[in-house]
This record gives structure tokens, sequence and C-alpha cells, in this order.
């Protein structure tokens, strides 16, 4: 396992036994390693090198050739830096491929296909090397392409090391990010710590006025999904905040924001609520059938919780 592996190489990590977690051994930072010129392969800023190695992946992974895609990262996985390393674990994550039999370097014994292959070797060496060292965005970006790409059982591993690893960089998340870390736990069934979900409510008030409306209602899809109560300070700044970006709400945002208050059991204050009805008037047309369904839901069910139960941020 990996995680038996990583107690031995790298002193940063250690381990949590079942029964405390989610995992049969959950991966948690003690120790905060130095961050900064091995984030980015070099104190000055990224390297040329690493610039253009970072275009031919997307260029590989754009190709539609899967085969291409395994065999640049098989060749040059050495050279990654943390960026790399990120792209080509999202890529390979995003990937679709037709079962093979091909080895390729160091891919181990079993025949598997070779994106398999190298999604382990990646998922050992970002553990080691990388995750430790992540900015913000590839934490938040990985864990979101975890969640998004159900094509592979998510590796426990990086899961847990991007869990702990989200604690030390949340201070730098911004909206987008806090947003798709919550739509991941969410998405993947999973509870984040309290920790991280602290240290994420807390951020998200610091930069709640550049919340956009996708965000808003990720955000609180999340919490209602998850079956977590946010505080009242959060919902009083995401109400408010939506009431500046109302314009934006697209069918799904309209549908996610009312349905997370009805979920919640929480009454969306009345200037929340008119300027929601408007809206959805003005995007009518664009509604997906299970859209229309869950705003109606959310409407009868914020109708009778009107009658009498909680009402954030007034």
């Amino acid at each position: 396992m990996v995680s038996q592996i990583l107690s031995s190489v790298h002193p940063t990590w250690v381990h949590r036994i079942e029964g405390q977690g989610r995992c049969p051994a959950i991966v948690r930072l003690v120790h905060t390693p130095a961050r900064g010129a091995k984030a980015r392969g070099g104190g000055s800023g990224p390297r040329i090198k690493h610039i253009q190695l970072n275009r031919d992946l997307m260029a590989a992974a754009k190709s539609g050739a899967g085969e291409q895609l395994c065999a640049l990262v098989a060749k040059r996985r050495q050279d990654f830096n943390t960026v790399n390393a990120a792209t080509a674990y999202q890529q390979l994550l995003r990937m679709r491929t037709k079962r093979d039999t091909r080895r390729l370097p160091d891919a181990g014994h079993a025949p598997h296909s070779a994106r398999d292959e190298m999604l382990a070797i990646l998922e050992l060496v970002l553990c080691e090397q990388h995750i430790p060292v992540f900015g913000a965005r590839e934490c938040a970006n990985t864990l979101h392409t975890l969640a998004k790409t159900r094509r592979r059982q998510p590796c426990e591993d990086v899961l847990c090391a991007l869990e702990a690893w989200a604690l030390v960089v949340r201070d730098d998340f911004n909206p987008q990010d806090i947003s798709n870390m919550l739509w991941a736990f969410a998405t993947l069934g999973l509870q984040p710590s309290k920790a991280l979900l602290a240290g994420l409510t807390e951020q998200a008030m610091v930069v709640q006025g550049d919340f956009k409306a996708q965000g808003i209602a990720n955000t609180l899809w999340s919490f209602a999904t998850l079956g977590l109560q946010p505080s009242e300070e959060l919902m009083a700044g995401m109400m408010k905040q939506a009431v500046v970006v109302q314009g934006d709400f697209k069918p799904q945002n309209i549908a996610n924001t009312l349905w997370a208050f009805a979920t919640l059991g929480l009454q969306p204050n009345k200037e929340l609520m008119v300027w929601t009805m408007k809206q959805a008037v003005a995007v009518q047309g664009d509604f997906k059938p299970q859209e229309i369904a869950n705003t109606l839901w959310a409407f009868a069910t914020l109708g009778e919780l009107s009658l009498g139960v909680n009402s954030p941020g007034g």
C-alpha cells in the first residue's frame, strides 16, 4: 500500500489507524515542509522546460491519443515539477481508454491499462514529493478531478494527502477553490475533517465578496448534500453575495441554491426569494426537467418553512 511506503520514506507523514476515519490508514501532515522553489521548479519562477513540458502534456491529452499521453508521462515523469505532476495526473484521470496489457517502464507485474499503470506510479510520486508543496489551486483542482472522473476508484492515500495539505494552504484558497473542494467531498460522499471544514468556512467568509453564481450554488449544494449545517455567518454572506451576482444565475445554479436551502431547512431572506423567482422566470426556457422538479420542490418546501422555521441572516 502506498501509505506504508510513505511512512518509511517521508518523515512528514503519519498514520491514524482504522476506526478514526474513512480510510484504513488516514495519512496526515504533522509537520509543514518548506513551501517555495521546489513547488514551481525554481526560485525565480517556472523554468522554460517545465512550461514546455506542461504544454506537451496538454497537447497529448487534447489529441485524444491515450497512448501518446501515457508514453509522454512514462518518458518524462522524472522531469516533472509540481505543476507538471498535477497536470499529468488530472489529464490521465480524464482520459478515456481501452483496456490493454502493454507494459510500460516500472509499471509492475499485473497487466493493466497503460493509464492505470501510469496513475499508480504518479500517485506514489505525488504523495512523496509533490502534494506537500502543492499550491491551493493544484490541491483543489486535483481533488475536484478525482471526484469528477469516476472511471476509477479514487486512491485513498491521495485523497487523504490532499485533505491534509488543504489545511496548510487553506488561507490561499479563492472562492472557486473553496467551492471545488466542497463539491468534490460531496460528490465523493466523503465528510471533510472538522478542522478542514472550519478552515474552508472561515476562508469563504474572508473572500465572500469574490464568489460567483456557480461558486455560491455549488458551495450551498455541497453543504446540503453532505448534511452539514453551515454557520449563520457563512449563510448570511452567501445570500448577500448572491443578490450582488443575481443576474449571472443560470437554471442549474437557481435549482441547486433553492434545493440547498430547502434541504437544510433554512428559509432564504425575502430579497433572495424575490430575485430568485424573477431570475427563474427570465431563464425559464433553459431549465432542464430535473432542474424544474428541484426548483418546484424547493419552492413548495420553503413555502412550508416560511410558516415558522429558520431564517438565517434575517
